[in-house]
């Protein structure tokens, strides 16, 4: 009897969600039929057409010149404005020169310095030379021993290295002394 029950529901439920599920398609296919097509005549007759075309976009110019200077810092006077016609040569901007002199006097004590050391290397070197003269010829009398002499040479040889060191500073502080 059960048996007979639960099957009469489930046959009771299937159909009314099939009916459901019919229902809703055939509401569907009628409302998608496709709406009719406004048409509007006129006599045939000669004029001119014209269309008014309107777009959304970014008007970009023929030629693009972008202007920057060598250095950079605070502009201090602007003497041009947008859209004004410049001649060659025209000073457009001034630049706030207190970064490029501090700069400057930065790099001419640098270079200063550079000097002082590679002249004081060069003394140094000069008296090194004297003192491997001296050890030579001390050492052809047999008065010093051949680690004395290679010692003065050494030291003779290192200041001269370093002496070559001095002089590659002072090019490139020079060289940068330039650039700015």
């Amino acid at each position: 009897m059960r048996k007979k029950r639960s099957n009469k529901k489930a046959i009771i439920i299937t159909s009314v969600i099939l009916v459901c599920i019919l229902s809703v398609i055939v509401f569907n296919l009628i409302n998608q039929s496709e709406k009719p097509i406004n048409v509007t005549f006129a006599n045939a007759e000669r004029r001119t057409i014209t269309q008014i075309v309107s777009a959304t976009g970014k008007i970009q110019p023929k030629t693009k010149v972008k202007i920057s200077s060598e250095v950079s810092g605070e502009i201090v006077t602007l003497d041009v404005k947008e859209g004004d016609y410049v001649a060659k040569g025209k000073l457009l901007a001034k630049i706030n020169p207190a970064i490029l002199e501090t700069q400057l006097e930065q790099q001419e004590a640098m270079v200063a310095a550079s000097r002082a050391s590679e002249n004081s290397i060069q003394v140094q070197m000069l008296n090194l030379e004297t003192e491997l003269k001296r050890a030579k010829e001390l050492y052809a009398k047999s008065f010093i021993s051949k680690q004395e002499l290679d010692k003065a040479q050494t030291l003779f040889d290192a200041t001269v290295a370093d002496y070559n060191a001095a002089l590659s500073r002072t090019q490139s502080t020079e060289a940068n002394l330039k650039q700015i």
